[in-house]
């Protein structure tokens, strides 16, 4: 549900109530992809904000970032500076990150979960998250690569080539293992993420309704409150992944480096700003995924009730 597809995001952790085996592939894929766009469409403006937030301060990294002193700051400084169309930079990879990974990750959890269903039904949705979820986020993670990069930088002269450009370049500096760049960090800020947004959500949602049906609104609010949470608590990990893979930048400057390890960028933050740092872009963070989660899980539930039954 990153973000992201951060995000981008929070609709590949969310669990259904009805099941999506009555649903066909094609049905599934066309639920997951427009509660996708929907999602990437209504969030890119705070991920980005998040991630400059995340980005401005890294005394690890030679890249120079603007300063701002919080969400606010950081928006207002971005319109001024580059226009209100940068709010969604990043977002063609956002839009390619979400179809493909909201698609793999339905098919995948739902599958899953149908076989744990027989043997652990009580942990099957865990079960199928944390499998769907690894594989989703080593399949995408070069998209989410390149979405981090392009929208923790601004209007320097190397962001001009494209993310295509970008990722041949890297390539053929360092190697394609490091489109991988950052999927440690990315894997213990997802799998956490499931974790807290599952069990939460499915108390929300039998709090305020108990029953197998629920209608939008219900799915909406219980999607917002889980994804709130379990962005909050997962913020630290956010912040050392944004880290990790802005670093890669270098690669397409004169003076190339490699991105220090997770552990180093973690004690460079501490050290640097205090553990104050390790929740920069909290807030920012909490308005995309709360958001993001309520509108893909409501806008999936709509469609595939839509699919499984179409209007008179």
């Amino acid at each position: 549900m990153e973000e992201s597809l951060e995000a981008q995001a929070c609709g590949r952790f969310c669990v259904r109530d009805v099941p999506t085996k009555e649903l066909s592939l094609r049905q599934q894929v066309l639920a997951a992809t427009a509660g996708g766009i929907a999602t990437a469409l209504f969030v890119t403006p705070f991920d980005v904000v998040k991630t400059r937030l995340q980005a401005q301060f890294d005394p690890l990294s030679s890249q120079a970032q603007p300063r701002a002193t919080g969400s606010v700051d950081a928006f207002v400084k971005i319109v001024r500076v580059e226009g209100v169309r940068a709010l969604w930079r990043g977002l063609t990879a956002a839009l390619v990150l979400t179809v493909p990974a909201n698609s793999l990750y339905f098919m995948l959890y739902d599958r899953t979960k149908t076989r744990f269903d027989r043997s652990f039904p009580a942990l099957a949705p865990v079960f199928a998250g944390l499998f769907a979820r690894t594989v989703t986020v080593c399949f995408t993670a070069p998209l989410e690569l390149m979405r981090t990069y392009v929208q923790s930088h601004g209007k320097s002269a190397h962001m001009q080539k494209g993310i295509t450009q970008i990722m041949l370049e890297l390539v053929r500096s360092r190697g394609i293992v490091h489109l991988w760049t950052g999927l440690a960090p990315t894997l213990w800020r997802d799998v956490p993420f499931s974790i807290i947004y599952w069990s939460s959500y499915e108390y929300i949602k039998h709090a305020i309704q108990p029953g197998d049906k629920r209608g939008f609104l219900v799915n909406f609010v219980s999607g917002a409150g889980a994804g709130c949470l379990a962005a909050s608590f997962t913020t630290p990990i956010d912040v050392v992944k944004t880290r990790r893979q802005m670093s890669i930048g270098a690669a397409a400057t004169d003076t190339p480096h490699y991105p220090p390890s997770s552990r180093a960028i973690l004690r460079a933050i501490v050290e640097e700003e205090g553990m104050r740092g390790l929740v920069k872009g909290i807030v920012p963070r909490t308005a995309k995924v709360a958001p993001a989660c309520a509108l893909m899980i409501a806008s999936y539930e709509f469609f595939k009730q839509l699919f499984l039954e179409p209007p008179p």
